[in-house]
């Protein structure tokens, strides 16, 4: 099937923005009772612009043009922290509608940069049917509405927690799930920029063959990355407190459960890029409600008991839902991916 880029996009970009739009207004009442004006600018503006820099890096992936989408997303990122510092070390201030604001003046600097390579080409002699437009807007629209979700669980997270424990206990789990997703990050950038595209390069006979070859080396490496961290991290982990300076944060058992979870979200990725290779889109939303809903429940029911620890459990069993969801409903896929090796043999 093919996909047309620069004419869904545009399309993709409304809905997607539009759905942002009205889950986080939904938030903002729901926390307090009102609807900031300017706080909801801000959120929405940040989030197309982010939107922007997420379609031209995924461009250049699939272009398998690693430097460019290197520098989109360093630059951003770098943007973006100098922003964040300069407001809490100089002017001593910070509040979300600060951050918002960042995330918004960084991707514009992003986008004055690169400037027009940020968007696919145009082919003007091309034709196509309506509906080919059709099948890559449904293809892509669930797409769109996972990404949002995923965007929004943090903020429903962080606003139940916030109400059950202090803010410090808060910040101990942010902590600790912040840096561990900083460790899976690199295993995603590797996913995205060196196998994703090397995978959809192919036929469709081929790219199962090539899932199922770099599947199993993504497995290997997440176990082994795991199993280290759980023997070897205690070590590491304190020098790290200790640069922090900060003793609030130190609960290595947090932090374990924040690599498990990691590695799970990482895997949940590598399934879904089959969920992606069967065309079944729809099943990454469905997903991703799931995860949502499990995650919002175990809070509500696990942290008045366990506490920290409750939230901790509460991640690692909704991402694991989501694999299992995933897993059985595209099971026809790695199914037919095992005859098809079985007649290449």
């Amino acid at each position: 099937m093919t996909y047309h880029l620069r004419d869904t996009v545009f399309f993709l970009f409304v809905i997607g923005n539009a759905l942002a739009f009205f889950i986080f207004a939904l938030y903002l009442f729901i926390k307090t009772g009102a609807v900031n004006v300017i706080t909801l600018f801000l959120v929405v503006s940040s989030i197309i612009v982010t939107s922007l820099i997420t379609v031209s890096s995924g461009l250049y992936r699939v272009k398998k043009e690693p430097i460019k989408y290197f520098c989109v997303v360093s630059l951003s990122k770098f943007f973006l922290l100098v922003f964040v510092l300069s407001s809490i070390f100089y002017f001593h201030y910070w509040e979300n509608e600060y951050y918002f604001f960042s995330l918004l003046i960084s991707g514009l600097l992003v986008a004055l940069i690169c400037k027009g390579d940020m968007l696919p080409k145009r082919n003007s002699n091309k034709t196509t049917k309506c509906s080919d437009y059709v099948k890559s807007i449904f293809f892509c629209l669930p797409i769109v509405i996972s990404n949002v979700l995923v965007m929004f669980v943090p903020f429903l997270e962080r606003t139940v927690i916030d109400t059950m424990l202090s803010k410090d206990i808060l910040a101990q789990y942010v902590f600790n799930f912040e840096v561990s997703s900083k460790i899976s990050a690199v295993v995603l950038l590797s996913l995205k920029i060196l196998i994703w595209p090397n995978i959809v390069d192919s036929s469709e006979k081929e790219e199962k063959a090539k899932y199922k070859k770099y599947g199993l080396k993504v497995v290997f490496v997440l176990i082994s990355t795991v199993a280290i961290i759980f023997v070897f991290g205690r070590p590491l982990y304190e020098i790290m407190i200790d640069l922090f300076l900060s003793e609030s944060y130190n609960n290595f058992i947090v932090f374990l459960y924040a690599v498990t979870f990691s590695a799970l979200s990482v895997l949940l990725y590598y399934i879904n890029l089959s969920v992606l290779l069967s065309g079944k889109t729809y099943i990454m939303t469905i997903g991703c409600l799931i995860i949502s809903f499990s995650h919002y429940t175990g809070l509500v029911y696990l942290v008045p008991i366990y506490g920290v620890i409750g939230a901790c459990i509460s991640s690692v069993v909704s991402v694991s839902a989501g694999i299992v969801f995933s897993l059985v409903f595209n099971f026809e896929f790695f199914v037919n991916r095992k005859k098809v090796s079985n007649e290449s043999i």
